[in-house]
């Protein structure tokens, strides 16, 4: 239980995507509460980017705010990666107008054809919203999302979405499902 103490995401103080968590974080089926985030920056989450990294079989709840991009009930941004078993309940925003990209799992995935990221077994329970905004995921590229379900609300200004907010670039999304209320001003659905 964090008790709702502002939480720095685990990302490097430097910015270089080469110096993010790229090891294996197991939550061995542990829920992390009480996460608070209320920040100016990107990359906001329990992590604030990774690049190779996995994070697996966690829960987490809280409630992250930023008027910066890339922001993640779970994760940020991943510039390469896997989130697998993991969920999140509680609120995500993003007040940044054009690239405030927010998930309920992760605002940002995937980066290039060698950087991709994969989403598997996740659930959204929480509030989104932001400019792009998805149960699972913000924004998009070279990611697969699989067994994914959201049933939280969503409400997008420009991209709004159950699953994602936006998919391009060789995306995948199978067995997934949405039954959250999902609100947006530009593209819904």
């Amino acid at each position: 239980d964090l008790q709702g103490e502002a939480w720095t995401p685990f990302a490097p103080v430097s910015g270089y995507v080469a110096e993010a968590y790229s090891g294996t974080f197991d939550g061995n089926g542990h829920t992390i509460s009480g996460l608070s985030i209320n920040s100016s920056a990107s990359n906001q989450g329990l992590f604030g980017l990774i690049n190779g990294a996995t994070i697996k079989n966690l829960q987490v709840e809280g409630n992250v705010t930023s008027s910066g991009g890339y922001v993640g009930g779970v994760v940020g941004k991943v510039q390469s990666g896997t989130i697998q078993n993991c969920s999140f309940r509680g609120s995500v925003e993003s007040t940044h107008a054009k690239s405030g990209y927010v998930g309920g799992i992760a605002g940002y995935t995937g980066n290039s054809p060698t950087q991709t990221a994969a989403i598997d077994g996740c659930f959204n329970a929480g509030s989104v919203n932001g400019s792009h905004a998805g149960g699972i995921v913000g924004y998009g590229k070279y990611t697969a999302i699989s067994n994914c379900y959201n049933v939280g609300s969503i409400q997008g200004s420009s991209r709004s979405g159950g699953i994602a907010g936006q998919l391009q670039n060789d995306c995948k999304a199978q067995n997934c499902y949405n039954i959250g209320n999902v609100q947006g001003s530009g593209t819904a659905g």
